[in-house]
């Protein structure tokens, strides 16, 4: 019987070790930590310029509550499409980095893919990271950030799938 109450109060003892030990253990992280491309509240932008290599361009105004396509003509603007397109703001980046302008090249930046405006804000595109395909895009800072390939269908897409299909017309 003595032998059985030894026992029963070192698993007791044990029990307790192990339960301070988990809560006086730190929390651990939620994941990781994600930074946005840009500060900007998508909700203020008031124009988009879209430029491409192949010498596309496309401008979106603001005007009141929707968007219309003013350029390559006018139209009122796809609000999906939009949106879309004003999420590249606060997408996460995975890393960042600068480099020597000479070296832009590297990273299909000199020229680049396509240049966005959103404002006063330029975003470059460039290539894919040969090993994750992460997309390479180049803030107005010279700093290039590598963030998931989300976007590039909208940057590379025709003006024409901008336009608002509203019962077969445009405006």
């Amino acid at each position: 019987m003595q032998r059985q109450r030894r026992t029963n109060l070192l698993l007791l003892l044990l029990v307790l070790i192990l339960g301070s030990a988990v809560w006086l253990s730190p929390e651990p992280a939620r994941g990781p930590v994600t930074t946005p491309l840009t500060a900007i509240d998508p909700a203020t932008v008031q124009r988009i310029e879209i430029s491409t290599r192949q010498g596309r361009r496309l401008v979106l105004a603001r005007e009141d509550e929707t968007w219309r396509l003013l350029e390559p003509e006018v139209a009122a603007a796809d609000p999906a499409r939009v949106e879309r397109l004003l999420e590249m703001l606060s997408t996460p980046w995975i890393e960042r980095f600068s480099v020597e302008p000479e070296r832009l090249a590297e990273f299909d930046l000199a020229p680049p893919l396509a240049e966005l405006r959103f404002d006063d804000t330029r975003i470059r595109f460039g290539g894919t990271h040969p090993l994750n395909q992460h997309r390479y895009l180049q803030l107005d800072d010279g700093r290039i950030h590598l963030t998931k390939d989300l976007f590039p269908h909208l940057v590379q897409a025709n003006p024409e799938s901008f336009i608002h299909r509203r019962n077969g017309a445009t405006d």
